[in-house]
């Protein structure tokens, strides 16, 4: 697994669940700092030397993916996940769902307030930017000499969706994403109106997949916050649904019986048949246990 990060670096970490704590980057939180993950050994690489960090970090990713013959899951977490947690959840997507792992993780913990936490999300977006650029320009500068002939997806979840959004809508979009398969966005803590519009405008080579669960408790809370940018949430409801090339799918069936914190983050296999969903779009495979409701205009799982 490799970790990309703004946080800040532990000294003398105790182990592979504390090598970053829960600020921003000390320096600048748009630089980056990497942690390379092998079983159990790990260390950070420094990318203030220009490509020298990530470049090394995504040689060692793209011989790991040609070696083992696995595709790529970019991990993008959301809001209250302390370094611990968002290790642990890449560690979970990277055992059940058999994908390398390249986890981006931003300081979203120890807020009060839940519009604080949304600020630094906004703060955070021009590092995952850079990453993103880096990662582009490293894809198509290496595809002709490396020959890897897997692919490349990312998960946005939660409040990553709002990184996600304010990537496009601040211009510093600049079509870096288009190295990308699939695009997944997962309970994503952002207005459902207009997110067609910025959706539509991130490109891949394959679809968009915009997952829903209308009793996805978190949001629920999400959306009873007051403020003119928190309306209904586009992870927990069926409304403007028009992106163009994405498939809405609506999981409430399954998820709608999990706890608070299980509903929020039904994709880390707390319900059979959402990991087998999410098994069929990591696979690039179309989802066979979905059904198109004509009247909701939305892809169901029973």
């Amino acid at each position: 697994m490799i970790v990309v990060s703004n946080r800040n670096i532990i000294t003398n970490p105790k182990d592979k669940y504390h090598l970053f704590g829960e600020d921003l980057n000390f320096t600048d939180p748009w630089d980056l700092r990497i942690a390379i993950y092998r079983n159990d050994s790990y260390e950070i690489i420094s990318d203030e030397a220009g490509q020298l960090g990530s470049g090394m970090a995504f040689d060692i990713l793209q011989k790991s993916m040609k070696e083992n013959k696995r595709d790529c899951l970019i991990y993008v977490h959301g809001y209250n996940t302390t370094y611990e947690k968002a290790i642990e959840s890449g560690l979970i997507l990277e055992k059940i769902y058999n994908k390398e792992i390249v986890l981006f993780t931003w300081p979203s913990c120890g807020f009060t307030k839940y519009l604080d936490c949304k600020r630094r999300a906004i703060i955070t977006m021009p590092a995952f930017d850079r990453m993103m650029e880096k990662l582009c320009g490293y894809m198509f500068e290496s595809i002709e000499e490396n020959n890897c002939k897997q692919k490349i997806d990312i998960m946005f979840h939660s409040m990553g969706g709002l990184i996600a959004e304010y990537w496009v809508r601040t211009k510093s979009y600049t079509g870096e994403s288009k190295f990308l398969r699939n695009i997944i966005f997962t309970a994503i803590d952002v207005n459902a109106e207009d997110s067609s519009w910025w959706i539509s405008k991130i490109k891949c080579t394959g679809q968009k997949f915009i997952i829903i669960n209308m009793h996805d408790i978190a949001l629920d809370i999400s959306t009873l916050k007051r403020g003119r940018d928190q309306e209904i949430r586009r992870g927990n409801s069926l409304v403007e649904m028009e992106s163009y090339n994405s498939v809405y799918i609506d999981v409430t069936g399954p998820a709608g019986w999990l706890n608070s914190d299980k509903s929020h983050a039904y994709h880390l296999g707390h319900n059979e048949d959402i990991k087998k969903l999410y098994g069929y779009l990591l696979s690039n495979e179309f989802p066979k246990n979905i059904n198109y409701d004509q009247g909701k205009k939305v892809w169901v799982l029973p």
